[in-house]
């Protein structure tokens, strides 16, 4: 079985390394397939990503497939996209460059897949980390693991608590469901979570399989105006008639930026 990641970056030189390590030494009965696809970075992404082609090419590791490719896109969703139209892997994911893997997460990903194969997708815990590797927002944490093992559809239309790093798919998933959507900007690993759970149910891991990195830089920094306006589109285009989930998207909106903008005072 080979599991591919689809890596999207643009000038994370600073964490790229942990990130790119993080999956090329994930071990197991398994093929890693790594598909970095760069937005065209101006710092030293691209040096990196050939020191790591060397090494893995010099490595002759037949378990490990290693490609990128660095040019222009039109965001993060296109070149997701672009990697998974390229991908030969039975079980599909993709990471941000600044976040990482918990070493053993593929092997439990692959054993999960083998044992439940009516299961098309899954998602695991995942640990909120600073820019020194730190675990940071415990409390956030622990709410979204409340929510990931009380699951329901209407839930998650209300409010993303899958962690996309710790979120995995197989092929055939793809296949149903095609492209992330490239008009979306906060909210398209989010979308693509209601897509797919709009008809089958994720699996659930209860285990960490990723950390999600947070930083002055990344892109979860507050641009909450925006990600309203793309949040609500998507209640209302999934939700459809359930006026009800309205009020409480609301209510969860609220709730959110009040919390991160108390904790950004507190300075945590």
């Amino acid at each position: 079985m080979k599991v591919s990641v689809i890596m999207p970056s643009l000038n994370q030189a600073g964490y790229i390394s942990t990130s790119i390590s993080s999956v090329i030494h994930q071990e197991g009965n398994f093929e890693v397939e790594l598909m970095v696809m760069d937005g065209g970075s101006a710092d030293e992404t691209t040096e990196i990503l050939k020191e790591y082609e060397r090494k893995i090419r010099q490595s002759a590791s037949a378990r490990i497939t290693f490609l990128w490719r660095s040019e222009k896109d039109k965001g993060q969703a296109e070149g997701i996209n672009k990697g998974l139209r390229q991908s030969r892997g039975d079980i599909l994911a993709f990471m941000n460059s600044d976040d990482s893997y918990a070493p053993g997460a593929f092997q439990k990903v692959v054993d999960f897949f083998a044992r439940n194969p009516d299961i098309m997708w899954l998602t695991g815990k995942c640990r909120i980390i600073d820019r020194n590797d730190r675990e940071i927002r415990k409390w956030v944490t622990a709410y979204k693991n409340f929510l990931l093992k009380n699951y329901c559809y209407p839930l998650l239309l209300t409010e993303n608590f899958l962690s996309q790093p710790a979120t995995f798919w197989r092929r055939k998933t793809y296949e149903e469901f095609g492209d992330f959507d490239e008009s979306l900007f906060y909210c398209l690993d989010h979308e693509y979570w209601l897509r797919l759970g709009q008809k089958h149910r994720p699996g659930f891991i209860d285990d960490y399989l990723a950390h999600f990195r947070l930083h002055s830089a990344s892109k979860s920094a507050p641009g909450h105006a925006m990600r309203f306006g793309e949040e609500l589109g998507l209640v209302r285009r999934f939700g459809k008639s359930r006026g009800f989930l309205l009020f409480l998207f609301m209510l969860n909106f609220v709730k959110i930026v009040s919390a991160y903008g108390l904790m950004r005072r507190l300075g945590k």
